[in-house]
């Protein structure tokens, strides 16, 4: 039950961090409104992408691996949505026009997730050293 608990809190945090991606990526695009299914669609693919970052908290490969993993999947997520939702219309389109995008929001995601846990660690070794 708590490893149940567990996978679903990450498709939660998922959930939380790609609403707020969507949120941003409709309120800087070129479209009048967002449909509800579009944006249960995102949200849904948000939790998919909250579940596959649950592989970043293994210690079975290193970071690097970890990291390229995890952006291959996160990319196939979000190039399945697109072709889903009907944004593009083929991966070649998705490569060209939403890539660039998808690096950078993915960048400072990863950055921010990161800084956070270095900063995490560096408070629960301090209180430890006490």
């Amino acid at each position: 039950m708590k490893k149940l608990q567990n996978v679903f809190l990450f498709g939660i945090v998922g959930t939380g961090i790609g609403s707020v991606i969507t949120a941003i990526s409709y309120l800087i695009s070129d479209s009048d409104a967002i449909a509800v299914k579009d944006l249960l669609i995102w949200l849904a693919a948000s939790f998919l992408i909250g579940l596959v970052t649950r592989i970043m908290f293994t210690d079975k490969l290193p970071l690097p691996a970890l990291t390229s993993i995890h952006l291959v999947l996160t990319f196939a997520i979000v190039l399945v949505t697109n072709l889903i939702l009907g944004i593009v219309d083929s991966a070649a389109v998705f490569l060209k026009g939403v890539l660039p995008g998808f690096i950078v929001i993915y960048v400072i995601v990863y950055a921010i997730v990161f800084l956070s846990t270095k900063i995490n660690e560096k408070e629960i070794n301090k209180q430890l050293s006490k």
